[in-house]
């Protein structure tokens, strides 16, 4: 049997949702290490004094609210996408699902 359009948009997002809750884990493990003082390494987006990802990770800019990091909550949102996108695969919950997604 052959995927339909549907299919292959749902396995799609559920790959781009998965990229993201991985990267926004990563960022939030950056991000504590950098408050802890325990990164023994420097990013790989530091390119200089213009553009220093540990600086930004550093700043308060960084954090959303109670300590928290704005990639955690970002991480949230991709999970709940996954879900989504999960859920939607059957048919019976698949209109219901795309609304809730889109």
């Amino acid at each position: 049997m052959h995927p339909t359009k549907n299919t292959r948009i749902l396995t799609f997002l559920t790959l781009i949702s998965l990229v993201g809750v991985v990267l926004c884990s990563l960022l939030s493990f950056h991000f504590y290490e950098i408050r802890n003082g325990s990164a023994g390494f420097h990013s790989l987006c530091n390119l200089g004094k213009t553009l220093n990802c540990d600086v930004i990770a550093a700043s308060a800019h960084a954090e959303l609210a109670f300590g928290f990091p704005l990639s955690s909550f970002a991480a949230g949102y991709f999970i709940a996408v996954t879900l989504i996108t999960l859920i939607a695969r059957g048919t019976f919950w698949r209109r219901d699902s795309l609304r809730a997604l889109f």
